[in-house]
């Protein structure tokens, strides 16, 4: 949220999408591309959350228009919450 001291993006990556041309490698590469070519230069990555389709990656704030030019096919949440924990088996272990 805009009132957080330390706000993070998260990239979205699915990967069952027919419109995502991107590779694990590649994705790797956008994050470099984010932290070397966008600014402010300098680490941005934070973690990376696997989903049902792929992952979402934690990343801190940088300028998109550079990153979006190269990549535009990876989308970039800044209000959204995203998924922490999933059971890909389907079954309930909390009990």
């Amino acid at each position: 949220y805009r009132s957080e001291t330390d706000p993070t993006w998260i990239l979205d990556i699915d990967y069952n999408d027919e419109n995502f041309p991107y590779n694990n490698r590649e994705v790797n590469d956008a994050i470099l591309f984010a932290e070397r070519q966008c600014e402010p230069i300098g680490e941005k990555y934070k973690t990376v959350i696997p989903t049902l389709n792929g992952q979402h990656i934690i990343i801190k704030p940088f300028n998109l228009k550079k990153f979006s030019e190269k990549y535009p096919n990876i989308d970039v949440h800044k209000n959204n919450p995203t998924l922490l924990y999933f059971n890909k088996n389907g079954k309930d272990n909390l009990r």
